[in-house]
């Protein structure tokens, strides 16, 4: 029931004889229920109303609640009696409103505060929900990450959420869950510049109007860390118990605010009986295992004898402790062999050397043997006289 001050209508009235009248006559009234009621001296103005020696800081009105636009009409009298042409006086006057940001919050909540640039992501809207939780307008959210939401009650609980969705065709009833841009993910929501949030990581704030307008309503999102596979190219097995170097993850991690990660997390370990065993710093690494300022010179594997494929996965987090996704390191380690080649040697040992061109002579097979007598393995000899015994 607040009032506010009408403009000066002295400043807009005038008489060639007289200066300025002091008579003022109220010959409309502002829609009492859509606008407003129009108030002199304390007392409602009545249609037609004439208003001696006119004082014009007692003119007031009490708007409608929200967004209203207040439109009355008056006339002037001068000492003679005429009336003057009818004019009109308009007050367009603000409601309450819900505005803040959304913030590119690239360390999460490990500060305990919504903050960050402002951005939008693409394509995102501010929605707001009434206590019954139903739609009551959407608005876009601006390029800077800013937004605002006018002609809220007063008064009056609302929820804000922010998603993909522009929900301004379901006004009135429920939205849709709250989603963000592929590659984006909630870090929290609050109310306020301050240190805090409101507890739940999840794209909406709950938020009370009273008689003035709410800022900072904030949320804050990034874009989390990315891992990829890793597929190293074929080394040999050195045997035995000694371990060789894994590649260099930290060149295929990445995070779009922080740069290059530095922790990482080993998800799952190769088989140990049939691949071999992983190490960090010299130490068996343990499934799970968090390994914060990652040096990737320290992560080996002790591949066990033979031809292998050494296979684990990882992930990694960024400075907001979001994680990755999962991503696989693959290490073809092979063991030992023996290769030659059948020649057509036709001068034979004349020149005590085995030499010639390479020839298989048609179906020609090497057969491994081991100490006891026994066949290993046997392959084919190839066309140009060539064999090879892997594993």
């Amino acid at each position: 029931t607040t009032q506010v001050a009408v403009p000066d209508l002295t400043t807009a009235i005038s008489d060639a004889e007289d200066g300025t009248p002091t008579t003022v006559v109220i010959e409309t009234l502002p829609d009492a229920t859509t606008e407003g009621v129009l108030y002199y001296n304390g007392v409602a103005v009545t249609a037609g109303q004439v208003i001696d020696n006119f004082d014009p800081t007692a003119l007031t009105v009490d708007p409608a609640d929200g967004d209203v636009t207040v439109v009355f009409t008056y006339s002037t009298l001068d000492a003679a009696g005429e009336t003057s042409n009818s004019a009109a006086v308009t007050l367009p006057i603000t409601g309450p409103s819900i505005s803040g940001n959304v913030l590119n919050d690239a360390n999460g909540l490990t500060d305990n505060i919504v903050n960050g640039t402002g951005t939008d992501a693409g394509g995102l809207y501010a929605t707001l929900i009434d206590a019954s939780g139903n739609v009551v307008q959407s608005v876009p959210v601006n390029a800077d990450g800013s937004y605002t939401i006018n002609n809220v009650s007063e008064n009056t609980d609302y929820t804000v959420q922010i998603g993909t969705i522009d929900e301004s065709g379901n006004v009135g009833s429920a939205p849709a869950a709250p989603d963000l841009p592929v590659g984006w993910v909630n870090t929290g929501e609050n109310l306020g510049t301050g240190a805090g949030d409101d507890g739940t990581v999840d794209g909406i704030l709950a938020v009370s109007v009273g008689t003035t307008s709410v800022i900072d309503a904030n949320f804050g999102i990034e874009q989390p860390p990315l891992a990829t596979d890793v597929i190293a190219p074929s080394q040999a097995n050195p045997g035995g118990t000694t371990q060789v170097a894994v590649p260099d993850l930290t060149t295929a991690i990445s995070d779009a605010e922080d740069g290059t990660p530095t922790t990482v997390v080993i998800e799952t370990l190769p088989d140990a009986t049939t691949e071999g065993v992983l190490y960090y710093n010299g130490v068996a690494v343990t499934a799970g295992q968090v390994i914060d300022n990652f040096d990737p010179a320290l992560l080996t594997v002790d591949p066990i004898d033979g031809d292998v494929t050494v296979v684990f996965t990882y992930s990694t987090l960024d400075a907001a402790g979001e994680t990755s996704n999962i991503s696989t390191v693959t290490m073809p380690i092979t063991g030992p062999s023996i290769s030659g080649n059948v020649l057509n040697d036709a001068n034979g040992l004349t020149d005590n050397i085995v030499n010639g061109t390479g020839t298989d002579a048609g179906g020609l097979f090497a057969t491994l043997i081991d100490t006891s007598g026994n066949v290993v393995q046997s392959v084919p000899v190839n066309a140009d006289g060539s064999y090879t015994f892997d594993n």
